[in-house]
């Protein structure tokens, strides 16, 4: 017995050794340090925003009604509670996996690319958006993750594998849909690649076969995730929810497929121009411009030293399939319906500034015959492509880490905003702590820190002061758990002629006992 442990030890190392590398450990380690160094304040802070408050100790039991089965459970790798500090570690582990399969998938073999790509997949503003929502964020990037391997085993083109592969994206879709359409644009992607290095030698028949086995797993995928859906209802009684129309999910007409494939191109771009998100400083859409440029460049120069041009059907599929590529990417529009498409769900767009890094790492200056060439013009394009990497990976840390400030100075402004109310509601006369408190209408907070577009983050202070939120947040951060009223006794408070002659708080007056309820006028 004392020979058999490590001899399983050893031989789960050498396959552990056979399928990844030491440059895979070192891309691990590396994109797992730069997630804590880019999201490090959120994850030491507590910020919040109107969901986050109310999921706080919850294991996101909406999960199965949002056609989420796996979320519950997911939420249990955290404990079933929002600590940052947590969820952001799983979070990190996850987000650094997914980078290394990235880089493993596109052939990355410089540590200089893989890290400029790291940054931008770690700091895209998707991810901070994820974290807005803390509470849900492990079982969201596990969502990325399995999406990411589900992708991986595909592309083995062996049947087990792309088997597991599809079992995989349907798990993926139990936890989050979204990240589904990270696993399609990155078999695009590949597919892309594949032709650009004339893998089938003209050969359009295998090409083909392939596509549509990687077009046929991925249907496996969704195919699995609605059957597993489906008896989950139909066994727990649960109906989904109608919350921005996930109970119509996949149910398009030919007249809604159209706009919503139309709207999957135009947002596509607009993303990055800030004409729909807007997040984005103003000079970054130039930038983003060039990505797509040395994207659709690679492409060319691939082209022509391949010769691909002679290979008319090959040329036609790799035009289809560059034309496909914002369509994958912004999937989500098509699975979404007619629901909202917000920043959480389009993740797959970082693969535009990313894309740039394999040129990086195919240069080979020492290969060009032309010496002028070789000597200034070649160093001067990779410079070029570093610089605008580091570009790219420094304004997602940027508005990632912006958007934290934002968060961060917004919750000192609620925190004072409640500490104010409830001191003057405990002076007000006649109150006991058996008293009733009444706050009456929503409330809204003039701040002067700017705002966001960056979902989870766009005014959260008065996301916190409305109806939804504020009595959770009197609970659980200053510790005041006041008497509620019922919705008949609020009712006939707004009847009464003191409460309509009430100015609105926090003007003198707007708190008063009426009847032994202390009542306090948020809105007309």
């Amino acid at each position: 017995m004392e020979t058999a442990e490590p001899y399983v030890l050893i031989r789960m190392q050498n396959k552990i050794k056979k399928y990844f590398t030491r440059f895979d450990g070192v891309v691990f380690v590396s994109a797992f340090i730069l997630a804590l160094l880019v999201h490090l304040y959120m994850f030491t802070h507590k910020f919040l925003n109107h969901d986050d408050i109310d999921g706080l100790y919850s294991a996101c039991e909406f999960g199965l009604s949002s056609g989420r089965w796996l979320l519950q459970a997911a939420s249990g790798l955290t404990g079933h509670f929002s600590s940052s500090w947590l969820n952001g570690l799983a979070g990190s582990l996850f987000l650094a996996f997914s980078a290394m399969l990235m880089m493993k998938m596109f052939k990355i073999r410089h540590y200089l690319p893989a890290m400029l790509g790291t940054v931008c997949l770690v700091a895209f503003p998707t991810v901070a958006s994820t974290y807005a929502y803390m509470f849900s964020s492990a079982p969201y990037l596990l969502a990325m993750v399995l999406a990411v391997i589900g992708a991986y085993l595909i592309r083995s083109e062996k049947l087990g594998p792309m088997i597991t592969g599809s079992c995989m994206l349907a798990l993926s879709m139990g936890c989050y849909q979204a990240y589904f359409c990270l696993a399609a644009a990155l078999l695009v992607v590949l597919l892309i690649m594949d032709v650009c290095e004339n893998r089938w030698k003209g050969g359009w028949k295998k090409f083909l076969i392939t596509a549509l086995k990687y077009l046929g797993f991925l249907f496996l995928g969704i195919v699995l995730y609605y059957a597993v859906l489906q008896f989950l209802l139909w066994y727990t009684g649960t109906e989904l929810t109608t919350y921005q129309g996930i109970s119509e999910m996949g149910r398009l007409t030919l007249k809604t497929l159209c706009e919503r494939v139309k709207w999957a191109y135009i947002c596509f771009g607009c993303f990055f121009f800030n004409t729909w998100q807007g997040i984005f400083h103003g000079f970054f859409p130039a930038f983003a411009c060039i990505c797509m440029a040395v994207n659709l460049g690679m492409v060319v120069v691939c082209v022509i030293r391949k010769r691909l041009y002679r290979q008319g059907l090959m040329m036609l599929f790799l035009i289809l399939l560059i034309l496909i590529f914002p369509l994958a990417s912004n999937l989500i529009f098509v699975m979404a319906g007619q629901s909202f498409v917000h920043l959480l769900m389009v993740y797959p767009l970082v693969l535009t500034l990313v894309l740039p890094c394999i040129a990086i790492d195919r240069m080979n200056i020492s290969g060009i015959k032309n010496k002028m060439l070789a000597k200034t013009g070649a160093p001067v394009l990779m410079a070029g492509l570093i610089l605008l990497e580091l570009i790219c990976g420094y304004e997602c840390v940027l508005i990632t880490n912006r958007a934290y400030f934002c968060m961060d100075m917004t919750y000192e402004n609620v925190f004072a905003y409640f500490n104010r109310l409830t001191a003057k509601i405990e002076l007000t006369d006649g109150f006991t702590q058996e008293s009733q408190v009444a706050i009456i209408g929503n409330a809204s907070m003039d701040s002067f820190v700017p705002e966001t577009n960056m979902t989870g983050f766009g005014s959260p202070g008065n996301g916190l002061l409305n109806v939804y939120s504020r009595a959770r947040y009197l609970a659980y951060f200053l510790g005041v758990h006041y008497k509620d009223v019922t919705l008949e006794q609020e009712e006939q408070l707004r009847q009464t002629a003191a409460f309509q002659q009430m100015p609105c708080y926090p003007d003198e007056g707007s708190i008063r006992n009426i009847n032994g309820i202390i009542t306090v006028k948020m809105e007309e």
